[in-house]
């Protein structure tokens, strides 16, 4: 859950660090810090906080260094403090390391390194220390740098700088780094945001590989330490005219989006046309927004492709590898496709039919499954997931009819027809946007309530789940997704005037069901907000507020949950809630 910057070549690495980490934040951090290599000296600054307070202490020392790593931590060993904050150094100050993801030995490493003090709480500080072990034994950085990370147990990305050596060094297992060289100067980042505009080609680390990078040089290495030639991937990003929050800007962009992912899914299927001969289950999971769009899958696939579906959350599903049965595919869903407990799910699945469903090409979860379907969205900034739900479903949608067709439920012929109206449904949700600011008045009449329940049936119910999911994380108010035939089974007790009730509510065979249910939240004081398709008239007399969206029937999660983005995006804004990084919050989960 954090972020890792390093450079050295001929620029000042404190305003390159700077500018790298301020492109990371998306990723959710409590803290920052940045080591420099100065003079054959380390020279170590952290702050707690936000990453303008760590640039002022910086700025304040004129520091002249062409060789640094920099981090933003986000709390998972130890609590949020400057010990705890990377970089962390060895006993002798001569070595220092910034590290993502969890070293799961680092206890029984430490117990080792009877004669090092240690200063912090953390898994992270065990690694310089290590490395210093083996360079008190005689060894080389490089040789010591090399035994230490053999020593270490989990998924990690490391960098670290020695003070007597303007170079990084770096390893990766299980997680993300990526390596960009320009003329006389090398970066270092987790994420390929972090990388300076200019940047068109870069170097993936892959799993167990390690290396060096100077401002003319990369070695590479695998994993039993045998020198291998650096792969260069083409860098693709947009990143351009941006309003005043990225969670906006992502709203807006999902009509494009559905485009996107149209085109995607059916450019693999075209490859990949014999992915589902032998298929009779399909298995999807995921965390948090991914998992709901798989429980919307589940709906597609077993109503449209008659195929026998399952739904588990990637976090349970990495201990219950028995639920993968002969002839399932698995089809596991990360925006980022970093996500940890997805990544160790598929990982417990290996040499199984998986499909991965993932926003960032050369992730690790695209690198470890044999097929995989990039939504094409572009990248997704703000902490909140918006656009890669929508993406998703529309993923999901598309493979649901082909597997119809394939099994002779549908005509190829039908299947182009439908592929029309989902192009429609991009050209409706953009018009529903551009009345996106009517929501602001809606939005004004709740910023003094704390609770909210959100209702749905059928394929709106875990609609109803991200809806809820979405004012938690960006408006900090408490909301429950629930059933809405399970409200009378004891959620009905909390329903008073104080408690806005929120009802999905699109025209389809539940909608009459609902109706009943709203009569009974109206009958006990409570407010009712309905979501619902535009023509229907019968609920103006039931409910007090009404968002009306286009009907587009299987598609109608689309139309439904764009409300509560948008609702939850100008209730944080009102509140002075910052917006695209909500507190406690990261954008990719790296610890399981």
């Amino acid at each position: 859950m954090c972020g890792i910057a390093g450079y050295t070549g001929k620029k000042l690495a404190a305003q390159v660090i700077i500018a790298a980490l301020k492109k990371l934040e998306h990723r959710g951090y409590d803290s920052c810090g940045v080591c420099f290599v100065n003079e054959k000296k380390l020279q170590v600054i952290k702050t707690i906080g936000k990453i303008h307070t760590l640039e002022q202490k910086i700025h304040s020392l004129n520091n002249k260094s062409t060789t640094a790593i920099g981090h933003t931590r986000w709390a998972t060993h130890g609590k949020v403090s400057i010990e705890n904050t990377h970089p962390h150094t060895d006993c002798t100050n001569r070595i220092a390391v910034v590290h993502n993801g969890i070293i799961e030995n680092f206890r029984e490493v430490k117990r080792l390194l009877t004669n090092h003090k240690f200063c912090s709480e953390t898994d992270t500080e065990v690694i310089p220390h290590l490395i210093e072990s083996y360079i008190e034994q005689g060894k080389n950085n490089k040789d010591a740098f090399f035994m230490a990370i053999q020593q270490l147990k989990g998924s990690f990305a490391i960098a670290a700088v020695f003070s007597d050596e303007d170079k990084i060094y770096f390893s990766q297992k299980h997680s993300s780094l990526i390596i960009y060289r320009s003329n006389n100067e090398t970066y270092l980042v987790s994420d390929p945001l972090g990388l300076p505009d200019q940047a068109t080609t870069i170097i993936q680390v892959n799993d167990g590989e390690w290396g060096i990078i100077s401002s003319d040089e990369i070695c590479l290495f695998d994993s039993n330490g045998k020198e291998k030639k650096p792969e260069v991937f083409t860098l693709n990003r947009e990143i351009s005219n941006l309003p005043d929050h990225f969670f906006l800007k992502e709203i807006l962009q999902q009509p494009q989006v559905i485009l996107s992912s149209i085109r995607n899914t059916i450019f693999f299927l075209d490859i990949e046309n014999r992915i589902f001969n032998g298929v009779e289950k399909i298995l999807l999971t995921g965390c948090g927004t991914s998992y709901h769009a798989a429980l919307i899958g589940k709906y597609y696939f077993e109503k449209i492709a008659r195929i026998d579906s399952h739904v588990e959350y990637a976090s349970e599903l990495a201990h219950h590898p028995e639920l993968f049965q002969r002839n399932t595919m698995v089809i596991a869903l990360s925006q980022s496709g970093e996500t940890r407990d997805t990544v160790a799910a598929v990982k417990k699945m290996a040499n199984k039919k998986i499909l991965a469903i993932t926003n960032v090409e050369g992730s690790l979860l695209s690198r470890l499954t044999p097929y995989k379907i990039l939504m094409g969205a572009g990248p997704e900034i703000s902490v909140a997931a918006t656009k890669s739900f929508i993406a998703q479903l529309i993923c999901l949608y598309i493979l649901s009819f082909r597997i119809a067709a394939e099994k002779n439920l549908l005509s190829f012929s039908e299947i182009d027809r439908i592929i029309v109206n989902i192009v429609r449904t991009s050209h409706l949700l953009e018009k529903f946007l551009q009345r996106r600011e009517s929501l602001k008045n809606l939005a004004e009449s709740l910023v003094d309530f704390n609770n909210f329940f959100i209702l749905g049936r059928g394929v709106s119910y875990p609609v109803a789940l991200e809806a809820a999911l979405k004012f938690k994380e960006v408006a900090y108010v408490h909301a429950e997704g629930l059933c809405a035939a399970e409200m009378k089974h004891g959620p009905l007790a909390l329903i008073s005037e104080n408690t806005p009730v929120f009802f999905i509510a699109p025209e389809d065979n539940t909608f009459d069901k609902n109706l009943n249910n709203i009569e009974e939240i109206k009958s006990r004081g409570g407010r009712v907000i309905a979501i619902t398709s535009e023509g229907i008239n019968s609920i103006e007399k039931i409910a007090k507020d009404i968002v009306f969206v286009p009907f587009a029937e299987d598609l109608s999660p689309i139309f439904s949950i764009v409300p509560f983005q948008l609702l939850s995006y100008f209730l944080a804004v009102r509140k002075n809630l910052p917006v695209d990084r909500p507190r406690n919050l990261a954008k990719t989960v790296t610890v399981e």
